[in-house]
């Protein structure tokens, strides 16, 4: 769901996380478990914790945001 030049954001099913992380691994690639996906919004303890609806709101405005409309 997000990419940068050095990082991407995966989503998998808990049960494929052994798969997930053999391609990982066979490819010289690290993989970090950073959360689970489910409920209403997205929690990052100690981070952040934004509803749905607000991270839906950002990611259509950020363009606008940085092109200065």
């Amino acid at each position: 769901f997000s990419e940068e030049a050095t990082r991407v954001v995966v989503s998998f099913a808990p049960e494929r996380e052994g798969a997930a992380r053999m391609i990982c691994a066979t490819h010289g690639v690290p993989l970090e478990v950073l959360g689970e996906v489910g409920g209403n919004g997205l929690v990052i303890e100690g981070s952040v914790a934004l509803a749905v609806g607000e991270l839906s709101a950002l990611h259509h405005g950020a363009l606008d945001t940085i092109v200065g409309r």
